[in-house]
């Protein structure tokens, strides 16, 4: 019977030893769980903001064609103001020059 009885401690021991071993794998395995959120969690995040990141490169690369198309624009303008300007200048010489024809020939016409 003592025999019986040791073999029964030690079973009970064993029993215990086993289960303490189970909680701590059980604490173990939640903690690397959670772990593994926390590290899902930052996965979403970074691929979130780099979602962000991918759609503000693309709105900077529509300005920028906005703003060369634009300046295109610009130059353009410029260009046709500058020639205008140019011919206004050339059309401003050539009624200078019938003014002083014209005022010449009345000087010739004095009563």
């Amino acid at each position: 019977m003592k025999e019986g009885t040791q073999e029964v401690k030690n079973g009970t021991d064993v029993v215990n030893s086993t289960g303490k071993a189970f909680s701590q794998i059980s604490q173990a395995v939640e903690c690397v769980a959670a772990q593994v959120r926390s590290v899902s969690e930052t996965v979403e995040q970074i691929s979130s903001n780099s979602n962000k990141i991918v759609a503000s490169i693309h709105k900077i690369e529509k300005i920028g064609g906005d703003t060369a198309e634009k300046t295109q624009t610009v130059t353009a303008t410029t260009e046709e103001q500058s020639a205008s300007m140019y011919e206004i200048a050339g059309s401003s010489q050539n009624l200078l020059k019938l003014s002083e024809d014209l005022h010449e020939a009345i000087s010739k016409f004095k009563l």
